[in-house]
């Protein structure tokens, strides 16, 4: 078979061949198999090793794609991808199945790069690298994450009117602090108006605050949640966030913010029992997202801009059903409905993402019952979260993570 695509892995069908089955496995910013092979416990799920080392006959072919033949002689052409601009492209090909494997960035969209190192790759990146935006246009983000990455935000100035009930549509902002909105149900989150120096003199004495319990409780082993951990790292500090706000803004311009907590966790060597201490009032902050229109940026790659023609798009990533389900499949939003044949889109509910996930779906997919790639596609999805459901108990993991078919309308 000629591979004469920009992707190397259709071409022209000559009379009497098998057309092969396209499938784009995309790898993100921190889920390349280079950094697979190197994480605890996780180095057997880098592909395509796994499914070889499972009993597959997978070839390498000319132009670095893998090539799978079933027993049933159905062909299987397998492709890694790491850059931004080729998934956008795997998204627009016909009959492709295109699997996302990463974090989902706190609902921003995908995000390639081939260093996890701090910079603009985890923001809007170069036209290979960076965020694939797929996300509402308000969402709420940890302040300290935005200095652990060192990417360039563009926050939401006081004069939106985030705060007023129906000024602004609902589908325009992500739903974690939508809900605060309705009428008659007690609010979430509390929006607040800070400047930058106000959000950096939080995040300071947030700093010194967890710095004094650390040094006082430095002998019983803490454990620290998310945000906390971020503050701690000494090279997180909170004077560079001012250089990581897009745009030139007077010292007086106020951000909408709002405020969130987080546990600092000992184990009390009296009692043998871990006990926490809550950390209020920790700042997070309103960015613009947006799953289209991103032209703030002449790198912008995002969901809106992309012609959605593949046939399968599974976004196996932290929450993403909950993240960017409703923009991908609501007919006022990008409106990718499935058409009784076409247009699966499977996403994941639970967080943090496995390691082992793409792999075993892969291998599920490929070794299904073949008698269609419709079973195949059900089959991996029932195995799957069965195995799911296994390293769940195994390991003692205290979320619920499955992967879930997104339906017409979901809301």
């Amino acid at each position: 078979m000629t591979d004469n695509t920009l992707m190397g892995c259709s071409g022209s069908r000559k009379k009497g061949e098998i057309p092969a089955c396209h499938i784009y496995v995309a790898q993100g910013i921190d889920f390349q198999n280079k950094d697979i092979a190197y994480a605890i416990n996780t180095a057997e799920f880098v592909l395509p090793d796994y499914l070889i080392n499972h009993g597959l006959k997978i070839e390498l072919k000319e132009g670095g794609f893998y090539q799978f033949k079933s027993k049933k002689k159905t062909i299987y052409h397998i492709r890694l991808i790491t850059k931004k601009d080729e998934f956008k492209k795997c998204l627009e090909e016909s009959e492709a199945i295109v699997v996302y494997s990463g974090h989902a960035r706190y609902g921003r969209g995908p995000c390639f790069g081939d260093s996890p190192s701090p910079g603009q790759d985890w923001g809007d990146g170069t036209p290979s690298s960076g965020l694939f935006y797929m996300g509402y246009r308000y969402l709420g983000l940890e302040a300290p994450e935005i200095l652990e990455h060192g990417y360039k935000v563009w926050l939401v100035p006081d004069v939106t009117a985030i705060d007023i009930p129906r000024m602004i549509p609902d589908d325009h902002v992500h739903q974690e602090i939508r809900w605060r909105r309705n009428k008659g149900v007690k609010p979430k989150y509390r929006f607040i108006k800070m400047t930058i120096n106000e959000i950096i003199d939080n995040l300071t004495e947030t700093k010194k605050k967890l710095a004094d319990h650390q040094n006082k409780y430095k002998k019983n082993k803490p454990i620290l949640g998310e945000y906390l951990q971020m503050i701690a790292n000494k090279e997180n500090e909170p004077s560079k966030f001012r250089g990581l706000v897009e745009g030139s803004h007077d010292p007086d311009q106020k951000f909408w913010c709002y405020w969130g907590s987080d546990n600092f966790t000992y184990k009390n060597y009296h009692t043998k029992k871990f006990e926490s201490i809550t950390f209020g009032k920790l700042i997070y902050v309103l960015i613009r997202a947006d799953w289209q229109n991103t032209k703030y940026s002449e790198y912008s790659v995002d969901l809106g801009a992309t012609n959605m023609n593949c046939r399968v798009f599974c976004h196996f990533g932290c929450r993403t059903k909950h993240h960017h389900g409703f923009i991908l499949r609501n007919k006022k939003m990008k409106g990718w409905s499935f058409n009784g044949k076409d247009r699966f889109a499977y996403m994941t509910e639970g967080s943090p993402i496995p390691p082992e996930l793409t792999a075993y779906w892969l291998y599920l997919f490929l070794t299904g019952p073949n008698k269609s790639w419709v079973e195949n596609l059900s089959h991996s999805l029932r195995m799957t979260n069965k195995k799911l459901v296994d390293l769940q108990k195994h390991k003692h993991y205290k979320y619920d993570y499955r992967i879930r078919f997104v339906e017409n309308n979901f809301k």
